[in-house]
Formats: structure tokens, C-alpha cells, sequence
């Protein structure tokens, strides 16, 4: 059971190791043995944006993958796949049916507050088949502005996590980094210190 670990391989096993390998196990091993699929079971295995889970789908190295529908779309153009079940997240024990992302830059970039202020910038993203940490900033803001993000970037870098674009912005390395996190989310991660060094002009 591949996991896509978009921040980070220890998040992934934190988070999901006792749904997709724990739960399993209990669950539908013994349902699988009834119906005569012996000596069945479930192991976690989280990938990172950059260990290519494409390659790892046609090799057969994996027997389901949980993900996002941006990148179940994209890998469907290339191999067959076939969608078997859906999450639903929660928020507070509520349901969320809005899919976000953000774009942030450093708090101490004052001239870094509209899209148009993208121009000649480098970016920092997770990966482009990202949907909530690059497809949907990629879209909206060619929508809402005059940039092309693929075209008026400086420099647009994929770092493969979320956590290292932050970085990125922090250390000035980059100058915006394109985010699936909420707000809130991000603020409480603990694995990175961004309180006071991030700040939001180009949130949407």
C-alpha cells in the first residue's frame, strides 16, 4: 500500500500506518481468507514526490497507492488505474469540501503582496503534479493575474516537499513557495520554525 508522504516519509508513517497497515490487517485479511486469498497482508510503504511512484506502479511494486486526484489524473493518461476508494477529510469533526492551497513568501519581503510581483521571482513548489501545492496556485493565478508561471519565473524549482519549499522561503533561497497546507497546518507544524519568518499577502 503505497502512501503519497507529500510531507515527508515520517509524517506519512505517523498519520497513516494505522489505517493503511494496522486496520488493514485486522480488518480485511480475514475477509480476504474467507474468500479463499490465503496468507494475505498490508504494509505501508510511504513514497516521496521524487522516488517516481509511476515507475513503481508498472513495476508492480505496489498493489494500491493512496494520493491525490490531480496526480491519479496525470498517472492515468500514462497507465491503466482505477480508483477504488475516496477520503473524506475532516476539520474539527467537519467534513471539508473545499480543496486549498497557498502561496507565501517571507515576512520580510514587502514588496512580495499580488501575483503580479511573481515576475522574474524563483518559486519553489513540491512538484507539478502537485494539485493543492502547485496545480491549483498554477492555475489561479494566471487566471487572477498577467503571469504565466512557466514562462515569467525566474527560476520555478520542485523540491519533492512542502516542508523544504518553506525552508526555501525562510533562507531567501526562494522567494514564494506554492503550498497545500492550510494556514493552520502549517503553523502548528512543529518540524519547522516559520512563526514570524512567513507571512501570507498571496493567500487564496
Amino acid at each position: 500500500m503505497g502512501i503519497l508522504a507529500f510531507q515527508g516519509r515520517d509524517v506519512a508513517i505517523e498519520r497513516w500506518t494505522e489505517t493503511f497497515q494496522n486496520y488493514l490487517n485486522v480488518a480485511a485479511v480475514p475477509c480476504l481468507s474467507s474468500k479463499g486469498i490465503q496468507n494475505s497482508s498490508f504494509e505501508m510503504v510511504p513514497v516521496g514526490w521524487l522516488e517516481d511512484p509511476m515507475a513503481m506502479l508498472r513495476a508492480r511494486l505496489l498493489d494500491f497507492y493512496f494520493t491525490q486526484a490531480g496526480q491519479f489524473v496525470c498517472f492515468s493518461l500514462e497507465i491503466p488505474l482505477e480508483p477504488v476508494v475516496t477520503l473524506k477529510n475532516l476539520r474539527a469533526g467537519e467534513e471539508v469540501e473545499v480543496y486549498g492551497g497557498l502561496v507565501v513568501t517571507a515576512a520580510n519581503r514587502s514588496d512580495m503582496n499580488q501575483f503580479n510581483d511573481l515576475r522574474h521571482k524563483i518559486i519553489s513548489a513540491v512538484n507539478p503534479s502537485g494539485l493543492g501545492g502547485f496545480q491549483m496556485q498554477w492555475a489561479h493565478i494566471e487566471e487572477a493575474s498577467q503571469i504565466m508561471l512557466i514562462r515569467d519565473a525566474k527560476m520555478l524549482q520542485f523540491t519533492g516537499s512542502q516542508i523544504k519549499s518553506l525552508q526555501d522561503v525562510k533562507s531567501g533561497m526562494s522567494l514564494e513557495g506554492v503550498l497545500k497546507l492550510s494556514k493552520n497546518e502549517w503553523q502548528r507544524n512543529a518540524t519547522l520554525n516559520i512563526q514570524g519568518s512567513i507571512h501570507l499577502p498571496l493567500i487564496y
